[in-house]
């Protein structure tokens, strides 16, 4: 059977004000089991713990020490192992030679996307459609701030929903 992995999107709990990173206590690449203190948030000495809600990898930080952190900010990403339900089982991956050849048409220059790799591999591993990440203005291209940052934007909107669901 084949490991599925998702990555999960950790966020900033529900916070009383603008708070702080203050210390990271893992980095990324490191394997860690549910529960470990993963970074600590921090304002006129009252801390927030931030802990793996799942074993996982950390994937990568998406805050740096000292940014300010309001709720709902994304935090970092992490790898989770999902255990196997038996409702859909995944298929392996075909062969290159079962993979019949499909002819690429290139895209007309004006609509064509400038995608940085990193930015690719990112959208592809949150299941962002880079077609709906605005460009950077300067560039013209997607990078991972770009993506980033419409991340951030969604999930803006969704604790905006959240708090005018329950008004």
């Amino acid at each position: 059977m084949n490991k599925n992995f998702t990555t999960h999107l950790i966020c900033a709990p529900d916070l009383p004000h603008t708070v702080a990173v203050a210390l990271f206590h893992v980095e990324p690449g490191q394997t860690v089991p549910r529960d470990t203190l993963l970074l600590t948030l921090e304002c006129k000495g009252k801390t927030w713990p931030i802990l793996a809600p799942e074993s996982g990898e950390i994937s990568s930080f998406m805050v740096e020490m000292d940014e300010e952190i309001n709720t709902g900010d994304l935090l970092l990403l992490m790898e989770v192992e999902e255990a196997p339900t038996g409702f859909l089982e995944i298929a392996p991956e075909p062969s290159a030679q079962q993979i019949a050849p499909t002819p690429i048409r290139p895209l007309p220059s004006s609509s064509a996307l400038k995608i940085t790799p990193a930015a690719a591999q990112l959208a592809a591993r949150l299941g962002v459609d880079v077609s709906t990440v605005a460009a950077n203005g300067l560039t013209g291209e997607i990078g991972e701030r770009e993506v980033e940052q419409y991340v951030r934007d969604i999930l803006l909107r969704w604790q905006q929903l959240k708090q005018w669901i329950n008004e």
